[in-house]
């Protein structure tokens, strides 16, 4: 956007009237924020219970087709996929990213920070305050025998999913 060319203000006159201008248009703009609030209130009272109503429904049926999934493991995963698909869509088991975890309660993150530091190395710390990188430790293919020795292990869980087709 190309930069206006302003007034150059040489009197307190003329800084009187700018500032009564920008009295003006900071009134103004909170008039139109708090009419935006009030528009946007109105919009979630009207939709808010619908679209409650619409994610009880989508968790019940998720739940529904999670409860027969489970309970029929060998069934639907006879050809050793871990999804089906239905006429409507998808559903199965998927891992969850990576996740570094405390391996129990004898650990907390400030002895894993001195461990990971004196074993791993530094590159592994962040240092606002000496604190776990977790991405970085995650991510570098250490050896879980190496993580234990710090109090970490990568865990990584399976979550079920229920996807509907959003093609016709």
């Amino acid at each position: 956007m190309k930069a206006k060319a302003h007034e150059v203000l040489t009197t307190l006159e003329d800084c009187e009237r700018v500032m009564g201008q920008l009295r003006l248009a900071t009134m103004s703009r909170q008039l139109n924020l708090t009419g935006k609030e009030a528009d946007l209130a109105q919009i979630e009272e009207s939709y808010g219970p619908k679209l409650a109503a619409l994610d009880e429904q989508i968790a019940d049926y998720t739940g529904r087709l999670q409860d027969y999934y489970m309970t029929h493991l060998t069934e639907v995963e006879a050809d050793g996929k871990k999804s089906v698909q239905l006429r409507h869509g998808i559903m199965g088991r998927r891992l969850k990213p990576p996740a570094l975890k405390l391996i129990g309660r004898a650990w907390n993150w400030a002895t894993v920070a001195a461990a990971v530091g004196e074993r791993l190395g530094k590159r592994y710390l962040r240092w606002q305050a000496p604190e776990v990188d977790k991405e970085a430790l995650k991510n570098a293919g250490i050896e879980p025998d190496r993580l234990r020795e710090c109090g970490l292990k990568i865990d990584q869980e399976e979550v079920f999913f229920a996807e509907p087709a959003t093609e016709e």
